[in-house]
């Protein structure tokens, strides 16, 4: 199996454990290089065979129940963390981010606790 099915797989998996009316996040945490953002593409892929609606940016995300797909959650401005913390106190948003290990930021600790 190559590299690329088995993130497919991997996001597939995770997509099926998600209901966007849940409320429930995930963060997925790891060095630069370990495939975060292949995973969060697999996870895309899969919430879309689902017919769930997937945004990567807050400000578009539809009335209707969905998921924001947030990559390097470690390299937004402080702006964009603070809407991805509003998006994930409306009732009707999951959103999914990945970043790296390092979170000295004190806007990008409270996003990564909000998530």
């Amino acid at each position: 199996m190559t590299w690329t099915a088995r993130y497919r797989e991997l996001g597939a998996e995770v997509a099926a454990s998600i209901d966007p009316l849940s409320g429930c996040g995930r963060l997925v945490v790891a060095p630069s290089g370990y495939g975060k953002t292949r995973l969060l593409r697999g996870i895309a892929d899969g919430l879309t065979e689902r017919g769930i609606p997937v945004t990567s940016d807050p400000r578009t995300a539809p009335a209707t129940p969905g998921v924001i797909l947030v990559d390097d959650l470690d390299r937004r401005s402080d702006a964009e963390l603070d809407g991805i913390v509003d998006a994930t106190r409306g009732p009707s948003q999951v959103v999914i981010a990945a970043t790296g290990p390092r979170q000295r930021r004190p806007r990008l600790r409270v996003a990564t606790a909000a998530i």
